[in-house]
Formats: structure tokens, sequence, C-alpha cells
């Protein structure tokens, strides 16, 4: 009789897990297509945006640079709307923090650079220790 009792619980729940199994397959077929679409767009524009400035790239940069130069020299920037000096400010803020996280994961410490013991100070005193 305790085997009947499992038979009958598995055979009333076999409907619903084909059921339930089904979804998830679908599911995850369409999940699989939307972001494989997406990923492949992503990967086309990264190789496009993140790719280094060549030669051809340099007149256009300078003649920015001389640009931005002239607008900051007259006061240009005073004449920006509050959403473009907000742009302006979080990518000042963006480049900033990139400086300061790349200096942190060059040094490899976040306090201070590791120097070599002959050039650190002996504690209380202005001598070098000689290595």
């Amino acid at each position: 009789m305790s085997a009947a009792v499992p038979n009958r619980i598995v055979s009333a729940l076999r409907p619903r897990a084909i059921k339930y199994g089904s979804f998830i397959v679908r599911w995850s077929e369409k999940f699989g297509k939307y972001t494989y679409i997406r990923i492949r767009r992503s990967w086309n524009v990264l190789k496009v945006e993140m790719a280094p400035p060549t030669l051809a790239d340099m007149p256009e940069m300078a003649a920015t640079a001389q640009k931005l130069l002239k607008s900051a020299f007259t006061y240009k920037f005073i004449n920006l709307t509050f959403r473009e000096m907000t742009i302006n400010l979080i990518i000042v803020i963006d480049l900033i923090l990139c400086f300061f996280l790349g200096e942190i994961i060059g040094k490899r410490s976040l306090v201070g650079y590791k120097l070599p013991p002959r050039y650190t100070r002996a504690v209380g005193t202005k001598e070098l220790i000689s290595g």
C-alpha cells in the first residue's frame, strides 16, 4: 500500500511537471536569443568605441582640443544649460575616478606605494636607512 501512494502522487504531478518544464524550456530559449542578440550588438559597438585612436583621428582631436581651449578662454562655458553642465561634470568626475582607480591598481595598495627598505626612513629619525 505504501508503494501505491507515491505512484498516485507522481501520476498526479506528471502533467504539471511537463507543463512547467516546457515553460522553462521555452523561456530559456527566448532568453538565450534575446541575450545573444544584445551581446553581439554590444560586442560590435565595443570593438568600435574601445579601439585606440589612429593617426587619421589626430587632426580631429587637435581641432577639438583647440575648440575646448578657445571656449575656456572666451568664457563660453557660462552659456551652457544645466543639463550640459551636469553631463560635463559627470564626465570630469568619471575621469578623475578612473585616474585614481588606475593609481590604486598600479600601486597595488589603497594607502600608498610600497618602497624598498633603503628608501624609507627609520621611525623618529631624519636619516635614510642604508640598504
